[in-house]
């Protein structure tokens, strides 16, 4: 069958990644050194988890984020990476703006750099709303605005508009130190554009909705994390439902694997397995993310990164 091809491709191509990030992580807890706790952002990495937990950047906090995908690698010809800043204009208001541009990695059919530039643009914002009624559940609303552009290869982009608004919920588990649940909604407008792309399995061109909701388990600079979605593609050709299971880990890496560097780094493995109405699919993601304090580096002072967890 064709997805149990798609299967062992996916499984040859990033199980080696995945495996040694693991074995490395269970490897460090005992021996790195302390660590802040990981935020709702640094668990939010496309491909590991999708949903965007409540928490936001804290107030005049500026983060400078680098994002690789190291799957890129092995999937095809071109890596590509997020450029973006991320700015907390309040304790519960914060914005985002990236870039993705790319490059022909060399490790398959193009040399290196033979074909590069930029593939799309993303705005988003997010307000924390806090706990409903004073009760337990966190709640936060946002929205995600991503276009692409120039001309990049079809196989990096749908070559759609997306907006997405969506609202999402989480708790910790009082009885269970380090556990957490979450939950949240969104709806995904989508549009043409005059760049061609690439659809993959179950990715359909029309408007959709989405329900996901998980676990996450935080242990040390490790975090594991479930998720599971249902998707319901509003028209079109693939109308009908796409369920997704997402089993994860956040790996934050010490300071002694990133030669001392100032900045935050993040390392996520994720396998995805997904069913709709073109069959199952399943890919591994690896995903490398380095976050930097932006007004240090301007010389402006240290932000509040690093400041406590919101509760």
């Amino acid at each position: 069958m064709e997805y149990l091809e798609d299967f062992g491709s996916a499984m040859n191509a990033g199980r080696r990644i995945a495996l040694f990030l693991v074995s490395w992580g269970w490897g460090s807890l005992g021996a790195s050194e302390p660590q802040s706790r990981l935020s709702d952002d640094d668990l939010r990495i496309e491909g590991i988890l999708a949903l965007a937990l409540p928490g936001t950047e804290p107030a005049r906090s500026l983060r400078l984020i680098v994002h690789p995908r190291l799957g890129d690698l092995v999937r095809g010809d071109h890596l590509r990476t997020m450029l973006g800043v991320r700015h907390g204009f309040t304790e519960r208001w914060e914005v985002i703006a990236d870039i993705d541009w790319f490059f022909a990695h060399g490790l398959q059919a193009q040399p290196l750099f033979a074909r590069k530039g930029l593939s799309s643009v993303h705005v988003g914002t997010k307000y924390r709303i806090g706990r409903l009624a004073g009760g337990p559940w966190d709640c936060s609303i946002g929205a995600d605005f991503i276009r692409p552009v120039d001309h990049p290869p079809r196989e990096i982009t749908d070559g759609r508009r997306h907006f997405s608004p969506y609202l999402t919920f989480s708790r910790e588990l009082t009885q269970q130190p380090g556990w957490r649940v979450f939950w949240g909604a969104g709806y995904d407008f989508t549009a043409a554009t005059s760049i061609p792309g690439e659809k993959r399995r179950n990715e359909f061109p029309g408007d959709s909705t989405t329900v996901s909701a998980g676990l996450v388990r935080v242990r040390g600079p490790l975090a594991y994390t479930w998720e599971a979605a249902c998707r319901r593609e509003s028209a079109g050709p693939g109308e009908g439902f796409v369920v997704t299971l997402r089993p994860g880990l956040v790996w934050h890496l010490p300071s002694r694997l990133t030669f001392g560097s100032s900045g935050r780094w993040l390392v996520g493995a994720a396998l995805q397995l997904s069913h709709g109405p073109e069959g199952t699919d399943a890919r591994v993601s690896v995903k490398l993310r380095g976050n930097f304090d932006f007004l240090r580096v301007l010389g402006l002072g240290k932000s509040r990164r690093d400041g406590p967890a919101p509760k």
